[in-house]
Formats: C-alpha cells, sequence, structure tokens
C-alpha cells in the first residue's frame, strides 16, 4: 500500500490543479487523490474501532450523489467471532408448547378462609407511653382489665358466660376491682354481688340485701385470689341481714374484709378470712383512681361521634335503638344528647350492629339531673341474654356506658325493663340499680343503692379492643 501525506495531496493537487488529462502510472491526479482518501478512511476506522461520520460515503469532487443507503447484500462473511462464541444452535422451538394451564388446577379459594388476621396476634407497634400512661389506660390498672396470678388468659381471651358456681374447678382469677363506689353502697334488695368491692364510704347490707358477695352462686366465676383483700371499706360496715356469705363457698377460698370505721352485726359477715376495722388502711390509691376517672369521664364525653344511634319508632312511643358502627374506626364513639333520652329511655330492645364486632365502643349519655336507662334486651348478632348462647361477653368486654354529668342514673324500676344490662358504667354521680343484672365493671362516683329483689352484680373485665383515648396531661 502506498501512504501520501495530505501535505502532498494538497501540493499535487495544486500542480496539477487546472489539468485534468494529466497522468501518473496512467491514472488521474483527481483519481489518485480520491483513491488514497479512501485508505486513509478505511484505515482510520480500522485503529479506532468506531464507525464515525466519516465512515459514510464522500461525494466525489465534480458532482455526484453520495449512495443514501448501503449495499443492499451485506459483506459476505461476517466477523467469524462477534461476541466470542455465541450460543452454539438455539432452541428450534422455544419452550415447544407453553403449558396450557400453569400448575394445572389452581387453588379455587387461596387457602380456603384466609387467616382472619394475620399471624394471629401481629406484632403489636412499640409503646413509646411511659409506664404510668400505661397503667393509667382506659379504667386504669386494677380496675380495668384483670390482674393477679391465673389473670393472664384473659389478656386475649374473653370472661365466660354466667354458669353456676364450681368451686372447685374455677375458669379464673382476677384480683382488679370490679365495683368501685365513691360514696355508699347500700344494699336494700338485692341477690349477689361479684368480684373485689371497695367502698370509700359506707357499706350497708340491709335485711333483705344481698347475700353473696365476691363470690356468687352465679357468675363469671372469675374472683380474686385467696389472701387478698377482696372487700375494702373506707368508713362503718353495717350488716342487718342474718347471713351474708364472702368467699366461702369451700375452704380454700380466704380474702379479708377491711374497714376504716365502726363494724355493726359483723359476725353475721361469714368469711374464711379476716374480718377486721383498720383505721390506717391506706384509701390514697382508691381515692385517687376516683378523682382520674372523673376528669376521664369528663374527657370521653367531648369525643365526637364515629356511629349513629338510630331510635325506631315515635319518641313517645317504645321502639328499637341500634348502635350502629362504622366501619372505619375501631374506636366508636356514640353520644346520647340532652334531647335524645328516648333512645335510652323508651326503647323496647337494643341491638349492636354486626360491624361493632372487634371494636371498642363508648356511649355517651349527656345531661344533668336524673337519667331513666331503660333496662331493655340487648342484642349483638341476634342474640341477648348472659347463658352460654346468650351476648357475646367479649362484646361485653368492649362497651362503657359514661355518665359524665348526671345527678342520678336509674336503671330499670321506674324507667322500665328488667334484663341484664350489658358493658361497663362510669357514672359522675349516684347510681340507682333496680334490674336483674350488670356485666362489667361498676364505676360509681357518688352513691350505689341496689333496690330490687334477685339482683346481681357479674364480674367481668373492662377489656377492649382499642384503648380509650386519654385527655391531655393525665399522665407523665
Amino acid at each position: 500500500m502506498m501512504w501520501i501525506s495530505m501535505a502532498a495531496f494538497v501540493a499535487r493537487g495544486q500542480a496539477k490543479a487546472n489539468d485534468t488529462s494529466t497522468k501518473i502510472n496512467s491514472m488521474l491526479i483527481h483519481d489518485i487523490i480520491h483513491e488514497e482518501r479512501r485508505h486513509v478512511l478505511f484505515n482510520s476506522r480500522r485503529l479506532t474501532g468506531e464507525c464515525l461520520s466519516v465512515c459514510e460515503s464522500v461525494p466525489v469532487d465534480g458532482g455526484g450523489t453520495p449512495t443514501k443507503s448501503p449495499t443492499g447484500t451485506p459483506t459476505g462473511n461476517p466477523t467469524k467471532f462477534p461476541t466470542g462464541t455465541p450460543t452454539g444452535t438455539p432452541t428450534g422451538t422455544p419452550t415447544g408448547t407453553p403449558t396450557g394451564t400453569p400448575t394445572g388446577d389452581p387453588t379455587k379459594f387461596p387457602t380456603g378462609t384466609p387467616t382472619r388476621t394475620p399471624t394471629e396476634t401481629p406484632t403489636p407497634p412499640t409503646d413509646t407511653r411511659s409506664e404510668e400512661c400505661v397503667r393509667l389506660e382506659n379504667l386504669g390498672y386494677g380496675f380495668s382489665a384483670a390482674t393477679g396470678p391465673g389473670s393472664e388468659k384473659f389478656a386475649d381471651t374473653c370472661y365466660p358466660p354466667v354458669t353456676g358456681l364450681q368451686a372447685q374447678n374455677l375458669p379464673g382469677r382476677d384480683d382488679s376491682t370490679a365495683v368501685l363506689v365513691g360514696g355508699d353502697f347500700i344494699t336494700v334488695r338485692g341477690s349477689e354481688v361479684e368480684g373485689k368491692l371497695v367502698v370509700k364510704g359506707k357499706l350497708e347490707v340491709k335485711n333483705n340485701g344481698s347475700s353473696n358477695f365476691v363470690s356468687v352462686g352465679s357468675g363469671s366465676n372469675v374472683v380474686p385470689n385467696s389472701g387478698t383483700d377482696c372487700v375494702v371499706v373506707g368508713k362503718n360496715l353495717v350488716v342487718q341481714r342474718s347471713q351474708v356469705q364472702v368467699f366461702n363457698q369451700i375452704s380454700s377460698m380466704k380474702c379479708n374484709t377491711v374497714y376504716r370505721n365502726n363494724g355493726s352485726g359483723i359476725l353475721k359477715w361469714k368469711s374464711n378470712g379476716g374480718v377486721q376495722k383498720d383505721s390506717n388502711y391506706d384509701m390514697s390509691g382508691y381515692e385517687e383512681t376516683l378523682e382520674i376517672l372523673e376528669k376521664k369521664s369528663q374527657f370521653w364525653k367531648t369525643l365526637p361521634s364515629t356511629g349513629t344511634v338510630d331510635f325506631e319508632g315515635n319518641i313517645n312511643t317504645s321502639g328499637k335503638t341500634t348502635y350502629q358502627c362504622s366501619n372505619e374506626n375501631l374506636v366508636q364513639v356514640f353520644n346520647i344528647r340532652s334531647n335524645e333520652r328516648y333512645k335510652l329511655a323508651k326503647t323496647h330492645s337494643v341491638y349492636f350492629s354486626d360491624s361493632c364486632e372487634g371494636k371498642t365502643v363508648l356511649v355517651n349519655v349527656h345531661g344533668t339531673g336524673t337519667i331513666p336507662a331503660r333496662a331493655s334486651a340487648m342484642f349483638f348478632k341476634g342474640k341477648s341474654g348472659y347463658s352460654s348462647n346468650g351476648f357475646s361477653t367479649c362484646m361485653t368486654e368492649s362497651i362503657l356506658w359514661n355518665f359524665p354529668d348526671a345527678d342520678i342514673v336509674q336503671f330499670g324500676g321506674w324507667a322500665g325493663g328488667s334484663s341484664e344490662w350489658h358493658g361497663s358504667v362510669l357514672v359522675g354521680g349516684k347510681m340507682k340499680f333496680e334490674t336483674s343484672g350488670q356485666s362489667g365493671r361498676t364505676m360509681v362516683l357518688g352513691d350505689l343503692i341496689q333496690k330490687k329483689s334477685g339482683s346481681e352484680f357479674h364480674s367481668y373485665q373492662f377489656n377492649p379492643p382499642m384503648a380509650l383515648p386519654d385527655c391531655p396531661g393525665i399522665c407523665g
């Protein structure tokens, strides 16, 4: 190959610029220049390995048009090994015929019935609250959920339905206060008071008052542990009834009764444990709880409604009241205003919608004065009553009735009805109880008067699916 510099091209081109007929080695100068230029461009491409714009067809001096498209037939023999060694022989027919139906017959209903809650109980989020805040949750530690040895099972399990006592085979233990009274507790007519009882004022059992305390003939039978203080009275203990049975159905049942002031008719108070006066007994924890519950009650009444309280019927006649939960909120709040008391006082039946399942239910009943609460049958998923096939005990443990400003709340009696009242109650004033029974915590800041023969308080924890919100500043 002959190499000619670009300077030589120019010199030779200038010498014969006007003599296109001059020939060297029988070639025209014009052709030589063009031929050498092709060699330069070709070798330049080989050296760099790049296809630059100069690799394209170059127009010939004096006219002509470069080829617009490459030759129809590419180089006869392309590079022998373009990328090393390409895949030998490609598959003739990729995967032949694809699978007609992947995995044969897919499962019609994946996992049959899907798991109701993934991993049964999902890992709870990290609780960043202080220990004090956790202890004050809902009605407070020792007043809301079950506590004490043997109570662990009820953290995720609901209490059993009301059944007859089997003292040798108790379903569980609960040292929390089931009934807390800020004033006096006077049982005029009644039958039973189940669970731990704390009265800041006096406890008086009239001639026809309740005959069984702490453990009872029929109840949840989730009772305190032996050796605890199961009846605490801040003032006088007065017993008029001929005999009162206190946690003594079998010899292993032993709990203590403590009163701070005077005792009257103490020999009628039958217990395997101690019954004693202790003027220095520390009531400060209970007094503090009463103050906190008052603050909570006042705060909870300010929460906006999430569900509706629907009343079917004219306000002057009895009707059906339905607490219709929304689908969005785990804490359901219902507000019955002062001008809507007929929803509580004139209902012949009470229903909680199916959508309330697995949710916390707070019912705020507003207003002062005397509030009549008709003790009508309560239904959830078509079931009512407190038997094994009755109103769900899980639902019972999810409901709190809040009467923040009432002077008196009248359950049953002249308010009407005699059915079981399901759910815990928090009463800011006095409570008059004149229906067959109540299942739940009973928190009364004023006096509690029991005035119906055969009436019973059944101990059930308040342990809802999600805790109620607390007012600012309630804990540190």
